[in-house]
């Protein structure tokens, strides 16, 4: 099987995709936040039950984001679940940026304090 110059770039947009989808949900971005560390205290710390919490690790692992070391009870992220952090806090930044750079543009002009005190000579 040849694969094809379009086909690359139409892998690497579907898989792309699926590493942000999956690691932009809010739980799932907390369980990045909080690693590396115990399985259990994530779980904890997310609030979910066994089920349900292991399906994401599963999802996450999947996509790249996490190792779960089962003989350890350990969850790190890999390089590319730093670099989906990195990103994530990047945009965070840049959005700040231009919200307050937005609201000096649209402030009012400063008004100049008139003085209510007179003098009498």
């Amino acid at each position: 099987m040849t694969i094809q110059l379009g086909d690359i770039g139409r892998i690497t947009q579907t898989e792309t995709l699926k590493i942000l989808s999956r690691g932009s949900e809010a739980t799932n971005y907390r369980i990045l936040q909080l690693l590396p560390a115990r399985t259990n205290r994530v779980r904890r710390e997310v609030k979910l039950s066994k089920m349900p919490f292991y399906r994401r690790i599963r999802l996450l692992a999947e996509a790249g984001l996490v190792e779960h070391d089962k003989e350890e009870a350990a969850l790190r992220r890999t390089e590319l679940g730093n670099r989906l952090i990195e990103l994530v806090e990047l945009i965070e930044k840049t959005a700040v940026s231009y919200v307050e750079s937005s609201a000096k543009k649209n402030a009012p002009p400063p008004r100049h304090k008139v003085s209510t005190t007179y003098s009498r000579r």
